[in-house]
């Protein structure tokens, strides 16, 4: 296998040249740094600092190198990271990205290049931390209406992202369970008191598509509703809140 490192002086840059430089099944064939940087052009496992050479160079252009390479390893920032999957998406590159703070937007980029290369994105790829997600989950469920959950995220004082990649998903992980929890509670004891589709509660989404239909059929749309919602949506978007999620919760 052909390996293509992006930014090799990182603390993960450096730990996958070092690895990757002592199996046999892999070749680096090169490495991805920032323009004007003064190791541009020297061997990737000195820029590294891994103490030898692993006969390929420092680029500052995917494009120089990028069809040298079969799978590239992207663990840098995320300006340079969307720029290393829009290449990987037009070369057919397999990608490799454990780079954090993407936008929901940008993470959905991944999920499309998905369609096309195969890709992995994520905040942490060590096997015990992808076990705590999952003693998270089981944890939230189990105890997750008793408890107050609060995450702690530390780490040393060069850590460019703040909170961290793993703290950000292990919060997903909770906030996923925790509204499964509370909403099919909540419907469960709506159903259970009053029942869905009934005088006291109508079907939310029963109504609310029979309001389209006969909007639409009779040419009577609710356009106050309508326009309600838009100035809704772009002040939710205006201030950061993902409006799909915030469209389902009110919902």
């Amino acid at each position: 296998m052909k390996l293509l490192i992006v930014a090799p002086k990182g603390k993960m840059g450096k730990l996958i040249t070092l690895v990757a430089s002592q199996k046999e099944d892999i070749q680096i064939v090169g490495s991805l740094g920032p323009k004007g940087r003064d190791y541009i052009g020297t061997d990737t496992g000195i820029a590294a600092g891994i103490g030898k050479e692993v006969g390929a160079p420092v680029y500052d252009n995917i494009e120089e190198c990028i069809d040298l390479c079969d799978v590239i390893i992207d663990f840098s920032m995320v300006e340079v990271s969307m720029e290393v999957l829009a290449a990987a998406r037009a070369h057919k590159k397999a990608l490799v990205c454990g780079t954090t703070g993407f936008s929901p937007e940008q993470r959905a980029m991944f999920d499309q290049a998905g369609e096309d290369i195969p890709v992995m994105q994520a905040g942490n790829t060590s096997k015990l931390v992808n076990l705590l997600y999952k003693l998270v989950e089981m944890t939230t469920k189990s105890i997750g209406e008793e408890t107050d959950i609060e995450i702690l995220d530390l780490h040393d004082r060069k850590k460019l992202d703040s909170p961290s990649g793993t703290a950000k998903e292990i919060g997903e992980v909770i906030g996923v369970v925790a509204a499964a929890l509370a909403i099919g509670g909540t419907l469960y004891l709506l159903d259970t008191a009053w029942g869905f589709g009934t005088d006291a509660l109508a079907a939310p989404q029963a109504t609310l598509m029979k309001m389209i239909i006969e909007g639409v059929m009779d040419n009577n749309l609710p356009w106050g509703l309508v326009f309600i919602g838009v100035f809704i949506a772009v002040i939710v978007e205006v201030v950061g809140i993902p409006v799909l999620p915030f469209a389902i919760g009110v919902y």
